[in-house]
Parts: structure tokens; sequence; C-alpha cells
């Protein structure tokens, strides 16, 4: 049975760089096998804790992430994983603990930025390049400090955060199918090519439309203009947030030109994923 069971962390700090370098101790053979873990330094917080603990070949990344200053902060931390994979990631404020769950990488950023705008308590573990990640954290208030585990593993089945992957810690959202429900409206020259772009893109908005779990699934209803030149303007999506996502979503949209204005409403279906 290997000793790596009873292997103990060692933090080496490094302040000239201020940044954490994690490493396990033990027999050579062992320290060949684990990973290295480096913590960069943290944007509006500071890192009150950091700490490694070995069990088999999984590796679990404990973090405490604190402020002093007044207000409500996102903070974030860069972390360099040393190429082991990111598995597990959980969240514990107050008391309360939240495991993450592994979600397509857009889907996990729109619910992040969701649940922020919610006022809960998210956090999120993504990729930013082939061999760093970042994590972010929301809200972090003085007194309340935050504290995360990731777990890493060398190999394994389990799903991993890479750059289609990330894993999210938050309150449960829901990010539903979209389609359209009725025909489409449109109030200025027809175009069968027009019709067919939105019947392709409508699917694409669907993360615009994340809401918490437990909620009824709704319809919304969707209206923009198309100027003469094709471009996209005037968009409504029903509320703010969602008309936001949408308004970014459709930046740059290319549609037919005519010789006046279009304009387009969709009654759009929301409905749950199938599980």
């Amino acid at each position: 049975m290997m000793r790596t069971l009873a292997v103990l962390a060692l933090l080496l700090v490094r302040p000239a760089i201020a940044d954490t370098r994690l490493t396990v101790g033990g027999a050579a053979a062992e320290r060949e096998r684990a990973p290295v873990i480096s913590v960069g330094t943290p944007t509006n917080a500071r890192l009150d804790t950091s700490r490694v603990a070995v069990d088999g070949t999984r590796v679990r990344l404990t973090l405490v992430l604190a402020t002093d200053e007044a207000g409500i902060h996102e903070a974030s931390i860069p972390i360099m994983p040393g190429g082991a994979r990111a598995t597990e990631l959980a969240i514990s404020i107050d008391g309360e603990r939240v495991s993450a769950t592994a979600m397509e990488a857009a889907d996990a950023h729109e619910a992040f930025r969701r649940v922020v705008d919610w006022r809960h308590d998210p956090a999120l573990l993504e990729q930013t390049s082939a061999d760093a990640l970042r994590l972010t954290v929301w809200p972090l208030v003085a007194t309340h400090p935050a504290t995360i585990e990731i777990t890493f593993e060398r190999a394994g089945s389990a799903r991993a955060v890479d750059r289609t992957t990330s894993l999210y810690a938050g309150f449960p959202v829901v990010i539903p199918t979209v389609t359209r429900r009725d025909r489409v409206v449109i109030d200025g020259p027809d175009s069968a090519v027009t019709r067919r772009v939105l019947d392709l893109a409508i699917p694409q908005l669907r993360r615009c439309f994340a809401r918490p779990r437990g909620t009824t699934p709704t319809s919304a209803t969707l209206r923009f203009t198309i100027e003469r030149d094709g471009s996209v303007s005037g968009l409504s999506a029903g509320s703010f947030e969602a008309s936001r996502c949408v308004r970014a979503a459709m930046n740059g949209w290319q549609l037919a030109k005519a010789d006046r204005e279009t304009t387009v409403f969709y009654t759009l279906s929301l409905r749950d994923p199938a599980p």
C-alpha cells in the first residue's frame, strides 16, 4: 500500500513573487507522482490560509479568502495546478457549504453572473490557459471569510475543468431550453433569410434566461429592430438582465438589408432541459 495516505503537506511561500507554492512531502516516488500546485496573488482579498491534504491519488487544496475592506467584493485568484485535473469545488461562508456542479464553461459563467445579480453566494473555477485556472468568489465581506476546497486528480474519469468545462458552486440555477412558441411577427419587409437566421440563433440565447431552480418556467417576448443596413437595435427581452445578455449575444449580427426598418416580435418558450 502506498504511503501517500500518511504523507504530510509541505507549504512553501515565496514572498518575492507574492505567490504560494504547495507541494507534497514524503518519499521521492510520492513527490514524483504528486502535483505541484501554485496559488497566485488574490484580487480584492487576502489569502489567510492555504493548505493541501492528500488521499491516495487525490489532492485537496483549501483556501481561506478574507478582506478587511468595507463593502462587498468579488475576489479572484489564479491557480496553477501543475498538470493535475480540478474535479471538485466547494465554498463555505458563514457555516453554509455548497458543492459545485460541472457545467459547460459558457453556462457556468452565465450562471455565476446571474447568481451575483440575485445576491446569492457563488464560486466559479474556470480554465484561463493550458495550465492555469481562475477561482472567482462573491461576495467577500469583512468578518465573513470564504473557505474554498478544490480537489485535484492526476487521472480518472471524473469530469474536470478544461476549456469547455467549468465548476460552478452556488444557488442552483436552471439554464432552460429556448424555442419559438408562436409564429414570428415581422412589421416591415419580410425575409425568409432573416427568419432562418433567427430560428437558428434563438436556441443559442438560452443562457440569457437562466433562473433560480424551483421557479416556474415562463415565456419571454423578444423584440428588436433590424435597421436598413441589417444591424440590430432597440432590443428588449423582458427583464433587464435578460435584455443585457441577449444584446451582448446579438452584438455584431448582420441580417438582411432592406429599404426600411423592420420590427421583429418573438414569443419564446422557456422549458426545463431534459434530465
